[in-house]
């Protein structure tokens, strides 16, 4: 099963796919990995953001698209409360040369 964290996904729907219901997958889930589902799929698109922030040329809000931030406004504000910059700052001090 691939992750499509990108998208809109719940742990219902995934619970769903793998005929679990969703709190057991969530406490399998949190018992393997020390976290919740939504820390993990945070983590996860965090992780992707800011390495195509670092390494692309795609534009902030393609950038917030392509992990599941389809608001760019949105994108932009939850950036900054994770990293305590907005996405444009931390490309700028982050960008590979």
């Amino acid at each position: 099963m691939s992750i499509r964290f990108m998208e809109d996904i719940t742990l219902s729907e995934i619970a769903g796919n793998v005929s679990l219901t969703p709190n057991y997958l969530s406490r399998l889930f949190r018992q393997e990995t020390g976290k919740s589902f939504s820390d993990n799929l945070f983590d996860l698109r965090i992780e992707r953001a800011t390495e195509l922030l670092k390494s692309s040329t795609l534009k902030i809000y393609q950038i917030g698209e392509s992990v599941g931030y389809p608001n760019s406004r949105y994108f932009s504000e939850w950036f900054q409360k994770q990293m305590g910059m907005s996405p444009g700052e931390y490309r700028k001090k982050h960008l590979l040369r």
